[in-house]
């Protein structure tokens, strides 16, 4: 990356505190955007697909290859399922789970059947949405600029004032 132009400090903070916070505020989309749409589970006694919203905490879903998680499941049949969780954790290779494996996470190798054991906002991932939600308070980043715009908004009208008044002196003569 090249080096910046002679821009002052302050603009080179506003501007990285800017990409910070565009970066901050289109995280809770991109974990949306990760949500399964459909799941396998077994109803009746029989495999069938059906959308993922549709799953309750005890239903038994197949896990394959390529598959987004539809929920927090436990893993119960099968040798093994390699994830790739980093949208959730920020791991950056697939990891070998087997006990519990989260909403969200995609599945690059294995084949399992697991329990689910929790859907929605009682999910791992649903948890880290609300969070990301509540996130909303104003950061000290923008406390500190909103104070540098008021302060230099009063200066502006001070001058602005004595400028009026010095005109005012300059025509009265």
């Amino acid at each position: 990356m090249g080096s910046w132009p002679n821009y002052s400090p302050l603009t080179k903070a506003l501007a990285i505190g800017f990409w910070q916070e565009f970066k901050a505020a289109n995280a809770l989309e991109a974990l949306k955007s990760q949500l399964a749409l459909k799941a396998r589970v077994l109803r009746d006694f029989r495999w069938e697909e059906i959308d993922a919203a549709g799953l309750v905490p005890g239903d038994v879903v197949r896990l394959r290859l390529g598959d987004i998680l539809p929920a927090d499941v436990k893993l119960l049949e099968g040798d093994y399922l390699s994830v790739d969780q980093s949208a959730l954790t920020g791991e950056s290779l697939p990891v070998d789970k087997g006990e519990v494996t989260y909403s969200g996470s995609v599945a690059n190798q294995g084949e399992l059947i697991a329990l689910v054991t929790a859907t929605g906002g009682d999910t791992f991932f649903g948890r880290t949405a609300k969070l990301l939600e509540g996130a909303g308070a104003v950061s000290h980043f923008q406390k500190a600029v909103l104070a540098i715009g008021d302060y230099l908004i009063y200066l502006s009208l001070a001058l602005v004032t004595v400028l009026r008044i010095v005109q005012m002196f300059r025509h009265a003569r």
